[in-house]
């Protein structure tokens, strides 16, 4: 078995808890412990929380277990709210990205900046499971703009009209010397040219300053309501204004686009 089925859900294997097991199983399958009555997303043991749901419902029950769908694999598959298709995001788990000033971001990543502000990458690695990288945000911004982190290429993720999508991504501020005003989750869309600009489906939402990553998930549902739209993209935006100086880190990891059915 790996991490995703024939049809992009991710497998997972049931262990009891009574011993530490961490996030992955030998196969590749995350492991999680089911009905356990604890909240949150991880298990002491080191796997997820989880609990059997059906296959109209979200990614996290009330009490922040996970929800998972009985299938053919050991235990079943996490497939997300609704009954969701594959992650369209190319690469997930950020490969290619180096620490540095400025160091490199992961492959397809790109960041839209305001002059005077810089970013550096000032760690990769894991928490809780989930790749992770950190990145330093500062300066005085230049303009009353939004400083934005595009986690995919502009036609790398197809999008189609009517069709509802959920985006996500694990992330909190690590450093909060002066954050920005606010921040919003957004996937922007463009026309077949992938150049051609239709919408921003946005919703701002709170980001923690403190906690462990897998409790901090950050997701929005959304659907396309341009009868041209063609491509997507996930855009963490960071709302700042003129003349006002930030220095902030956030520590992100596992973005996700998938399309509900």
């Amino acid at each position: 078995m790996a991490l995703y089925n024939s049809n992009g859900q991710i497998n997972t294997t049931s262990v009891s808890g009574s011993s530490t097991t961490g996030l992955f199983a030998a196969d590749g399958s995350i492991n999680i412990v089911l009905n356990s009555g604890n909240t949150g997303l991880y298990h002491p043991c080191g796997a997820f929380n989880a609990v059997p749901a059906l296959s109209s419902t979200s990614f996290l029950n009330t009490n922040g277990n996970l929800n998972v769908i009985p299938g053919s694999s050991p235990s079943g598959y996490v497939q997300g709210p609704g009954t969701a298709s594959r992650n369209f995001i190319p690469n997930p788990f950020m490969s290619g990205a180096v620490v540095g000033t400025p160091g490199t971001l992961p492959t397809g990543w790109s960041v839209r900046q305001p002059n005077g502000m810089t970013t550096n990458v000032s760690a990769v690695g894991t928490e809780s499971g989930i790749n992770y990288i950190d990145l330093s945000i500062s300066g005085t911004a230049s303009a009353t703009t939004s400083y934005q982190l595009q986690t995919n290429t502009t036609t790398s993720v197809p999008i189609s009209f009517g069709n509802t999508y959920t985006s996500s991504v694990f992330m909190y501020y690590s450093v909060t010397t002066a954050l920005p005003n606010s921040f919003s989750l957004g996937v922007f869309s463009f026309q077949s040219n992938g150049s051609t600009f239709n919408n921003n489906y946005a919703t701002t939402k709170a980001v923690a300053t403190s906690g462990s990553l897998g409790s901090r998930l950050i997701s929005q549902n959304y659907t396309s309501s341009v009868s041209t739209d063609a491509w997507q993209n996930i855009v963490l935006q960071f709302n700042q204004t003129a003349t006002s100086v930030y220095n902030f880190n956030i520590r992100l990891g596992w973005p996700v686009i998938q399309q509900l059915i």
